[in-house]
């Protein structure tokens, strides 16, 4: 989740993205669609929250150090920097580890907006959207950094394999239909003839041809190696622990680091929070609170004799193909603060 700092008649609000903004997105030009593949598809594949809208401008004037500073190195906050560098912004990256080391490096990366919504809302359009960039903006970062990033366009298999996965499935098919949404109804043979070697449980199951997956763990690092050749100051191994408001505004963050030179404020024009479930001991101090938490997910990745061809979900269980020849599986979710120890039960 991002957030932006912003500054008005009454005092310091967070503004968030939503799926109305139809001509601008922090710092982009209006007449450059494509300027917001980044921002949309880095919002689904790894953040999948509601957000409501806020459109940033940007003053040039008032960033003594930079002209943004963006807190937190995941894939948004990545993709965010990519697009301000690409305005000619001075841009600052601030990150508590490596880039993409926490959520982002986590995630499965299946960018499944079919599969994983009965309810076509608001929220519904700005995921369609982002799945339907993706796939120029995994093009410009690639190109940019040199980097592949594992990106496949393959489809999506739910699988049926119980009465309560039965049910779920048959209330995806009803209402994407209602919608006009393209879906495949196969049976349990056709399953088996696309994916072999499932179980022999499963009764039958949807194919959703429009959704993909992308390898995260190569996604964020491929984006830092971009930001580096765009001119952007990544600065790792450094967490924001303050920010600091002088009339109304937020004025510039301190930040603590192994290097002491980093530890000095940095002020800018504008921040942009993109630090997770760190942005809420952020923002406390001024009197806002922001409903979020950590979440450990465990998975288990394995090698198999050949290619998993598309991902498979059961419910609320996947499995998503890796190169070479690896599968992962997924996923618990323990609310259990900031453990990320594996406890292999």
């Amino acid at each position: 989740m991002w957030w932006v700092l912003e500054r008005s008649g009454s005092g310091i609000h967070l503004g968030r993205l939503c799926p109305s903004a139809q001509n601008a997105i922090v710092g982009c030009s209006a007449d450059r669609q494509e300027s917001r593949a980044a921002l949309f598809g880095a919002l689904w594949a790894m953040c999948k929250l509601p957000v409501t809208l806020k459109i940033m401008s940007v003053n040039l004037r008032s960033a003594p150090t930079a002209d943004v500073v963006v807190i937190g190195g995941g894939v948004i906050g990545c993709a965010i920097a990519f697009r301000l560098a690409h305005a000619h912004l001075k841009v600052v990256v601030l990150e508590r580890g490596e880039p993409g080391g926490e959520a982002s490096g986590a995630a499965a990366g299946m960018i499944a907006p079919q599969g994983e919504m009965v309810n076509f809302d608001a929220f519904f359009e700005l995921c369609a959207a982002s799945r339907d960039l993706y796939p120029s903006f995994v093009e410009e970062v690639e190109e940019l950094s040199g980097e592949t990033v594992g990106y496949r366009r393959d489809g999506i298999l739910m699988v049926a394999a119980d009465d309560q996965h039965s049910r779920e499935l048959d209330e995806i098919s009803r209402s994407q239909a209602r919608q006009g949404l393209p879906l495949e109804r196969l049976t349990a043979e056709s399953v088996h003839e696309r994916v072999p070697g499932l179980s022999p449980a499963v009764r039958w199951g949807l194919f959703v041809r429009g959704d993909h997956w992308v390898d995260n763990e190569r996604l964020t690092p491929a984006l830092a190696q971009a930001l580096e050749r765009l001119g952007v100051e990544f600065r790792a191994h450094t967490a924001a622990t303050r920010l600091q408001v002088a009339g109304g505004r937020v004025i510039s963050v301190e930040t603590r680091s192994a290097s002491a030179a980093a530890n000095s404020p940095i002020s800018a024009g504008h921040f942009i929070l993109a630090a997770g479930c760190w942005s809420c001991e952020l923002v406390a101090p001024l009197g806002m609170c922001l409903p979020v938490q950590p979440c450990r997910g465990q998975m288990i990745e394995f090698e198999s004799p050949r290619e998993l061809p598309v991902v498979v979900r059961a419910g609320h269980h996947y499995l998503v193909p890796r190169a070479p020849n690896r599968i992962l599986v997924g996923t618990t979710a323990e609310y259990t603060g900031y453990q990320k120890e594996v406890t292999g039960e």
